[in-house]
Formats: C-alpha cells, sequence, structure tokens
C-alpha cells in the first residue's frame, strides 16, 4: 500500500502517517480551544488542509471529544450559509432541516439540538473559504453568511462552539475587509508555513517505512529531491520551503517504482521530470477518452486566471456524456480530481493549486497551438486562392493571344 497519499491533503484516517507537524497541531488546537473563532492561513500547498484533517481534528476528538463539522468546498450555485447549514445537521445527525424557518433560525434550532444530545464541544471547520471570494457571491447570501458565524461565535451564549476558517494567505486581506464590522471572526490568526527541506526528508523517509511492505530510503538523497521542490528563490539549504504538493508526488512516485522492482538511486532522481510525467502518464491512461478528460479540466475546472472551480457531477455529465463516470473515477483515483459528497450530489476540483497551473499552461499552449493551426490554414487558403487567380490570368492572357494572332 502506497503511504503517500499525492497533490490532495491527508485525511483524518491517514493521521498515523502525518509526521513533522506534532508541535504545530498541539499549538493550534489549544488555540482553536482558547477561542470561539481563529482563521488558519498560509501559502497554497503549505499543508493547511492536512494540517486540520490528519492533526488538529484527531487530537481534539480525542482529547475533548470534539464534534465536528467540516467543509472544503463551497458550489457556486448554494448560497454559504445554506451550505453550512445542511451540512450541520448532516454532521450532527440531526435529521432534515425544518420546514418554515430562516436559515439563521434552523443554524440556531441545530446547535441547540446538538447540544441537548452532548455537551461536548463543537468544531466548525471551514476549509478553502478563498472559494467564496475567488467566485464573488451576492452579497445579501454572504451578510446572511458572517451573521450566522457571528450568532456560533458569540461568547455571551452557553454553547461551546469554535469556528475555524482555513484559507490561503493571499485571500486573508478579503476575509478581513468583509468582517470589518464582525472583528471577531478574524481577529485571531494562526500562520501555517510550509514544511522546510530539513522536516520534510526525515518525515517522508519515516513514511516510507510505514508502507506495506516498508521500504527504507536514503535521507540525504530525498533531502537532494526536496531542494529539487522547493519554493522559488529560495536558497538551497535546509531551511528552504518544499511545495508539499510536488514533493508528495514525487515520493508517491518513488514508492510505486521501488514497488514495482526497480531499484532507484534517488540522487540520480529528477523530480522535475516525475511531475511531468505523473500529469501525463494519467491523461495518457484515458486511451480515446483523453482528449475528453483534458477539455474538462481546461474548459471546466479552471477560471480563465488559472483559479480552481467546482464542478457538479451532473454538471460533468452534460459535457462528458457516457464517459462521465469512467473519466472522473479515474482524475480521481489518481489524485488529479478530488470529490465531496453532499445531500446526494458530488462535486469535484482539482486536487492541488500547482494543477490549475499546470492545467492552464496546457489550455494556452493548446490555444496557441489551435491558433497557429488556423493561421496556416488560412495562408494555405489564401496561396491556393492566388494560384487558381494566376491561372485563370494565365489562361485569359493565353486565350487573347490566340485572338490577336487569329488561332481562334
Amino acid at each position: 500500500m502506497n503511504p503517500f497519499p499525492g497533490p490532495r491533503p491527508y485525511s483524518v484516517h491517514e493521521r498515523a502517517r502525518f509526521f513533522a507537524r506534532d508541535a504545530v497541531v498541539k499549538k493550534l488546537a489549544n488555540q482553536i480551544l482558547a477561542r470561539r473563532a481563529t482563521t488558519v492561513f498560509g501559502p497554497s500547498g503549505a499543508g493547511k488542509s492536512s494540517l486540520m484533517q490528519a492533526g488538529v481534528i484527531p487530537t481534539l476528538q480525542e482529547a475533548q471529544d470534539a464534534r465536528v463539522v467540516s467543509i472544503d468546498a463551497w458550489p457556486v450555485q448554494t448560497p454559504p450559509l445554506l451550505w453550512l447549514v445542511n451540512q450541520i445537521y448532516l454532521d450532527y445527525d440531526l435529521g432534515q432541516v425544518p420546514e418554515g424557518k430562516t436559515l439563521l433560525e434552523a443554524l440556531q434550532n441545530a446547535i441547540d439540538l446538538a447540544w441537548r444530545q452532548n455537551d461536548s464541544p463543537m468544531l466548525v471547520v471551514l476549509d478553502q473559504v478563498e472559494q467564496l471570494f475567488v467566485n464573488e457571491r451576492e452579497i445579501a447570501d454572504m451578510d446572511a453568511w458572517l451573521q450566522g458565524l457571528s450568532w456560533l461565535t458569540d461568547a455571551r451564549r452557553s454553547e461551546d462552539v469554535h469556528v475555524v476558517f482555513s484559507l490561503r494567505e493571499d485571500y486573508l486581506g478579503r476575509l478581513r475587509d468583509i468582517t470589518r464590522e464582525r472583528p471577531e471572526l478574524s481577529m485571531h490568526g494562526f500562520r501555517v508555513a510550509p514544511l522546510s527541506v530539513g522536516e520534510m526528508a526525515p518525515a517522508m523517509c519515516r513514511t516510507a517505512k510505514e508502507g506495506d511492505p516498508p521500504q527504507i530510503w536514503d535521507a540525504e538523497g530525498l533531502r537532494a529531491l526536496m531542494l529539487d521542490v522547493r519554493v522559488p528563490g529560495q536558497r538551497a539549504t535546509d531551511a528552504a520551503e518544499v511545495q508539499t504538493a510536488f514533493g508528495q508526488i514525487v515520493c508517491r512516485a518513488l514508492w510505486e517504482a521501488q514497488e514495482g522492482g526497480q531499484t532507484v538511486e534517488l540522487k540520480s532522481v529528477n523530480a522535475e521530470m516525475i511531475l511531468r510525467r505523473y500529469f501525463e502518464a494519467t491523461l495518457a491512461e484515458l486511451g480515446e477518452l483523453r482528449d475528453a478528460a483534458q477539455g474538462l479540466l481546461e474548459e471546466h475546472l479552471i477560471d480563465p486566471e488559472g483559479h480552481r472551480t467546482l464542478l457538479t457531477e451532473k454538471q460533468a455529465r452534460l459535457v462528458l456524456g457516457e464517459s462521465t463516470r469512467e473519466i472522473l473515477a479515474q482524475l480521481e483515483k489518481s489524485a488529479i480530481l478530488r470529490a465531496e459528497e453532499h445531500q446526494g450530489s458530488r462535486y469535484f476540483e482539482l486536487g492541488h493549486d500547482w494543477l490549475a497551473k499546470k492545467v492552464l499552461e496546457r489550455r494556452v499552449s493548446r490555444k496557441k497551438s489551435e491558433t497557429e493551426v488556423k493561421r496556416r490554414q488560412q495562408e494555405a487558403k489564401l496561396h491556393a486562392e492566388a494560384r487558381r487567380v494566376r491561372r485563370r490570368s494565365l489562361s485569359v492572357t493565353v486565350v487573347t493571344g490566340c485572338i490577336v494572332l487569329g488561332v481562334v
């Protein structure tokens, strides 16, 4: 069993293979318990979702018997408060959302029911909050969402509820802007930095030992590979930060190669080539469905600027038709796509921001090629037309010459 998840975050069930974050997990868990609202932020790929899912959540569940509601996708077509309320009723097993109530009343009813059932702490984790800013929402919907969160985090209430916002740090300003009149929602922050090369290399060697069967990796060779996937512009030292998703993909590929019987010298491995092959191989495995999958990724899972977007399974069917299930299953299995299920529907998004960048690069390249093909076709058409004009001119000249000579 490959112990490396690839570009997707670690899940709650993968806690046993989540290393190198013990001190950060403890510190963040303590802060969450001490505050009604905590904002977890950091650069893309720093491991915020993994930290929460495989570190903080199971820690609080074990130590405090915390009951968790976790949201990590925000569909464009669903108001965020409605999405939150539905998830609370679902995760706390409270039955159907009552009819005839406003969303705020339904939220209050849910917390009241949950508290009467069990007085252990309630943890509401709101991940990928930047999606609410990437895909602009109605002002009224955002105001309702903030009103609901303000009620949840009101310190005057007796229920022990803690809300965690998690988002990329380049969107932190947007969150603070919309919560300016409710500063209690975003005033307590916690920054998650990417793992350094010095942290990542031994952690990945330790992870390899947790595989089935275990693999023993050369720590120095792996350190060199982690340097290859460090954040651009940083010096090649143990303190350099790692682009975690790239590092995971490289490690996952190394594991599969050695599991398949190959002898791999880590010092001779090219990390960039692994990353290129990974994405291309995933598409190639789809065979005749490759073009359809590529079209889905390029046109429906990133916006014009290359940000990740959500796609429902129903929307995917409109694009892919009968091939929907096979394509989505393969892309999900390879961690190119990640899926979430909510009230009978499935939502898909690219597994990580680096994939969005790669897909954008492919789309730009494809459109450039298509433009070049059209240009050549137009040139060929113009040349052909010019040849026809010359032939007609020659024919007219010959006929005219014959008439002048009295041949015709």
